[in-house]
């Protein structure tokens, strides 16, 4: 019989032979799991309750059942034994599991010959089996028995493989086989970094590897995490060997270095590279300023390099407090107070400073700099001249500025991804994560991160932006909180995060406190320029900025929004908060340097965005300045205005430009649709919708159909006009991206609606495009007779005005009526035209349309190269502009090429790729490829039997978009 093989750890897969068993539930898979690791009988309820908590007993042994059926089904029959009462693994069956061979390979080390070459090798094959944590990745989001089994299974085994780890680092060792230690030391300490057993067993394969400095900072390493996560020192044996190791190389034990750098209560969490590339950066320059918004970590950053730094300064490493100064003056005194100097009558303190520390390697580490940031520059560059192996390490919301300063940044923590919540095991690699978790464990006994609370509290790690002290503040509400209460009250966050340790600065005992702190610090012309700067929403060029925040130069373009304007616009204030455009770059340049305002590159551009937590508090001084409502509605002014110019630009050669631009403003482009609804700017919402139909019909349809439609909902919308009929376009287009038949009936009558509105006020263009598709909607309704006239319309209309999109687009359409009704050599001849004057003019994005319909001509008339030649090309230029219902048809289209060609499984997976991308676009084909690709399903299951049928279907379901098209262009191998 040939052997099942079931791979646990890692992600889980099957074999059977050398053929891959895909399962495609997870449930089926996870009681596969079970009973291959228990490997015994369970009773019926037991797994169903196990799998199905949620569910009534009926259903969850009928889900039971249904799993049973699947592995029975895609793996064959015999390897379970299942009865009315219990189901387990056949003992009879050949079952092969990697845990089961595992947990072999540990215990049978006492049955071998006990020398090192033999255990060697029996281990190395032990812990190849290991490829990653038991089922990682793996887990049931609505069954949390099985996961917790799961994790209770995970942790045995890590412990299993420590303890073979161990034995293997000690034989390799007394094999003199270092080298090979090496990665078999690392990989026991990463189990636990916390088992000075391993940090013990790296520094021996170092030392034997000659590798004498990593050894010594290994020992280091270990120190810093037990002291950090522990509070301890360690044990006197791995500090004997840490000495012996010294000895060994000659060295002399040095005297612990001097410093006045605090014992932190708490753990360091997190920021491994940021400490290193600290360490690096002190290094290899003099001054290093940290550098980050209020709470983001930079006085815990250095204090942790500082103690990391200590040993490469003799002379000692001293942690200078500003933040409790006020007098600028004060700075020197304070730096000579902290170093031990005497007052001296009559010599400048300066003068004693320098004295002191010209000849000495001394790290000052100076902390909060930004409120006396002109005085901490003075002193630094006075001191670094005059002493050469002086070192600073600062901490400031912005860069001292002086010469040979390097600024670094501190990055805020690791956050989850708000479209996507990682699993539990994920989630507590992310370093926001990790924090809660620990500082909400200290608040209140008990507390961890669950299946249950994971999804609340990866929404708090995310809204309070990674930023430390805001997390912490956050944490500490889990004594009379649970976290979803947390997260459902962070839009009032000001108010929720208070309370710190009550020995913490005032400043940092609230959150609102500390941006209070940053925002006192601005001149009175950048805060005017911050709060107008929080309106926007995902960021803001420097252009967006001149525009949408200056208020005494509007500037030419304010003159194109008289036309839209509305007579119940509130006006900007007067002169007092004024900005003049000329002066917002260096205002912004300013809030950058100041860290309220981040900037980044985007493809050769500098962005701007601010961190949420800033961003809303800058909200709130919009709102008490009373600038909310003009700030508003300039920014719908500057987006109206920006999608007049995407609609001017689109289906042209600058079609990519623009739609990437409008992609990365779309959280503006929403703020800006939202007030125009809010505030009842009809006309402005209609511009908007009507603007951007492209733009949501190609990547933003299902939400666009319900913008859009509550926009047209709106009483005043109601006016028959231009803009109102472009909104009606945007309205039907979007109800034609659903490809459901049912829904052309409606596009229809928006169409006719549209027809006649752009006629009445004769707006030319609206009116070719109504006629192109309401021809459209009908040919795809199966009524060509009436489609026929309206597009002969529309092309007649179209080249009176010379409008070469429109010509180009209607030809293709009436090629897809004669196309529909076998008219092959009309239809191949209008493909052509329209392709033709679409390439001519440009329009890159449209034109993958009318290629794919001449691969499908070619298909037709049985000429296989050249329907392979046009829909690749189709494929290329669907996938390069975002089409991806495009790229669906072209694989449609594929399948049937590759059935004509005989290749049948290969057309069977194409076509399971298909239904997967379709339904993950929550949409479907247009009706000539919904016909052609139900004719290929049809013929593949007249030629394929059920199981093989099956097997192909699954296998193109599991494949990626990429996957399935290599799949689709490759030529067949052997």
């Amino acid at each position: 019989m040939t052997q099942l093989r079931i791979h646990l750890f890692g992600q889980p897969y099957v074999t059977l032979g050398d053929a891959p068993v895909v399962i495609d539930r997870r449930k089926a898979l996870a009681l596969l799991a079970y009973l291959a690791v228990t490997r015994q009988s369970h009773l019926r309820p037991i797994l169903s309750a196990l799998l199905w908590p949620e569910a009534d007993p009926g259903r969850a042994s009928a889900n039971l059942r249904q799993a049973l059926w699947e592995i029975n089904h895609v793996a064959g029959e015999g390897w379970l034994l299942a009865d009315r009462e219990a189901v387990g693994l056949n003992p009879d069956s050949d079952v092969w599991t990697d845990v089961a061979e595992f947990q072999t390979g540990r215990t049978a080390s006492r049955a071998l010959e006990q020398d090192c070459e033999t255990l060697t090798r029996h281990f190395s094959q032990t812990v190849a089996l290991y490829a990653d944590d038991f089922l990682s990745g793996f887990s049931l989001k609505d069954a949390p028995g099985f996961d917790e089994w799961v994790f209770f299974q995970a942790e045995g085994l890590r412990g299993d493989l420590a303890a073979v780890l161990e034995k293997l680092v000690r034989c390799q060792y007394e094999l003199g086989a270092a080298e090979a230690a090496i990665p078999h030391a690392r990989q026991w300490l990463a189990l636990d970094r916390l088992n000075e057993g391993a940090h013990r067993g790296l520094m021996l394969v170092y030392e034997q590897a000659k590798q004498h400095n990593a050894a010594l900072r290994q020992y280091q390493e270990c120190a810093r995490i037990l002291r950090d996560e522990l509070s301890a020192e360690p044990e006197p044996e791995t500090t004997a060997l840490y000495e012996k190791i010294r000895a060994r190389q000659g060295q002399a034990a040095k005297p612990a270095p001097r410093h006045n750098l605090p014992t932190q209560l708490t753990s360091f969490v997190g920021r491994e590279k940021e400490l290193a590339e600290v360490e690096r950066l002190v290094a290899a320059n003099r001054l290093v300023t940290l550098t980050g918004s209020g709470g983001c970590g930079k006085t815990r950053l250095s204090i942790e390099a500082a103690n990391v730094l200590l040993a490469e300064f003799p002379n000692g490493v001293w942690l200078i407090e500003l933040a409790p100064l006020a007098d600028p003056a004060l700075v020197p005194g304070t730096v000579a107070a902290t170093l031990g100097l005497p007052e001296e009558v009559g010599r400048l303190v300066q003068t004693a400073l320098t004295g002191f520390l010209r000849a000495k390697t001394v790290l000052l580490v100076l902390d909060n700099c930004e409120h006396l940031i002109e005085a901490c520059a003075q002193l630094s560059e006075s001191l670094l001249h005059a002493c050469p192996t002086l070192r600073i390490l600062a901490s400031s919301r912005e860069a001292l500025g002086i010469a040979g300063e390097v600024a670094y940044r501190v990055p805020s923590l690791t956050v989850p991804d708000p479209a996507h919540v990682p699993s539990l095991s994920d989630m507590l690699h992310l370093e926001s994560v990790r924090l809660f978790v620990e500082r909400a464990a200290a608040a209140k006994a008990g507390f961890a991160l669950t299946e249950q609370n994971t999804r609340a509290v990866a929404q708090i790690c995310t809204r309070l932006d990674g930023i430390p002290l805001a997390i912490e503040l956050a944490a500490t509400r889990v004594k009379a909180l649970s976290v979803e209460q947390i997260a459902a009250r962070l839009d009032d966050r000001f108010r929720l995060l208070t309370g710190g340790s009550r020995t913490a600065l005032p400043r940092q005992q609230t959150l609102r406190a500390l941006i209070d702190w940053s925002h006192g610090l601005l001149s009175g012309p950048e805060r005017v320029l911050l709060r107008r700067l929080s309106i926007f929403a995902g960021g803001w060029t420097l252009e967006t900025a001149e525009e949408v925040a200056s208020s005494s130069e509007q500037g030419a373009s304010a003159a194109a929004t008289d036309a839209f304007r509305s007579p119940t616009r509130t006006e900007l204030p007067g002169a007092p908060f004024d900005l003049a455009r000329r002066d917002i770059l260096d205002l912004l340049t300013g809030l950058v340097d100041k860290s309220l305002v981040i900037v980044e590159d985007m493809d050769g551009e500098a962005r701007y965005r601010m961190l949420e937590t800033i961003r809303q508090y800058a909200r709130d001084k919009l709102l008490e300045a009373g600038e909310d409502e003009p700030a508003r509605n300039r920014h719908l002014e500057f987006f109206v205005r920006l999608g007049d110019l995407f609609d001017a630009n689109i289906m042209g050669p600058e079609d990519e430009r623009w739609s990437t631009r409008l992609e990365t403003e779309l959280d503006n482009v929403r703020a800006a649709i939202d007030w125009s609804i809010e505030s009842d700017e009809v006309l402005s919402a209609l511009r908007l919708a009507g603007s951007l139909r492209v733009f949501w019909f190609r990547r933003h349809p299902a939400e666009a159909i319900q913008r859009v439609g509550e926009i047209l909902a709106m009483p005043e919308a109601a006016v028959r006009s231009s803009a109102r009929a472009w909104a009606l376009c945007c309205y039907g287009v979007l109800f034609m991206f659903l490809g459901q038949p049912e829904k052309y009936a409606a596009g229809r009558q928006l169409f006719e609606e549209m027809l006649g509105i752009a006629k009445e006020v004769g707006d030319e263009r609206a009116t070719i495009n109504a006629l192109d598709w309401l021809g459209w909607v009908l040919s795809a309704m199966g009524n060509f007779a009436a489609a026929q006239p309206l597009l002969t319309e529309a092309l007649s209309r179209a080249r009176l005005t010379g409008d070469q999109y429109s010509i180009g687009v209607t030809q293709w359409n009436l090629g897809e009526v004669a196309f529909s009704q076998d008219k092959i050599e009309a239809a191949q001849t209008l493909f052509e035209a329209g392709a033709a004057t679409l390439r001519a003019h440009g329009a890159k994005n449209v034109l993958g349309g009318p290629t794919l319909r001449l691969g499908q001509v070619a298909l037709r008339r049985g000429d296989h190269q050249q329907a392979d030649k046009f829909i690749q090309e189709s494929l290329t230029l669907l996938r390069e502009t975002g089409d991806w219902r495009g790229v669906a048809m072209c694989l449609a289209a594929f399948a049937a090429l590759r059935l004509a060609e005989g290749r049948v499984a290969d057309a069977a997976r194409l076509c399971g790729a298909v239904d997967a991308l379709l339904e993950s676009l929550h949409t479907g084909l247009l009706p000539q490829d919904h016909a052609l690709y139900q004719r290929t399903l049809a013929e593949l299951r007249s030629k394929l039997d059920t199981v093989a049928f099956n097997a192909a279907w699954a296998d193109g379901q599991a494949l990626k978009v990429e996957q399935a098209i290599t799949l689709a262009v490759d030529e067949p191998h052997g």
